[in-house]
């Protein structure tokens, strides 16, 4: 318990955090899992391109439905 109070603290401190964000390993570890992601991404584009739209109409559809149902929702209530 005094464990994560004193972790809290101190991650909370902003000199801490400043250090932290000036320090090169970080800035590598950021540089690093940025390039991962965006590697990743373009792997994922060129090698199904249908898959990126169709999932993209999916989240639409959801997304979607899941307003209408939401209105529905609230009109039922007074």
């Amino acid at each position: 318990m005094a464990w994560d109070q004193f972790l809290r603290r101190l991650l909370n401190d902003p000199r801490v955090i400043q250090k932290m964000s000036d320090h090169h390993l970080m800035r590598s570890a950021a540089r690093t899992s940025i390039s991962l992601f965006y590697r990743a991404y373009e792997v994922l584009e060129k090698a199904a391109p249908f898959r990126i739209g169709a999932m993209n109409r999916r989240i639409d559809k959801f997304n979607s439905l899941f307003q209408e149902e939401y209105r529905k929702a609230l009109g039922k209530k007074p």
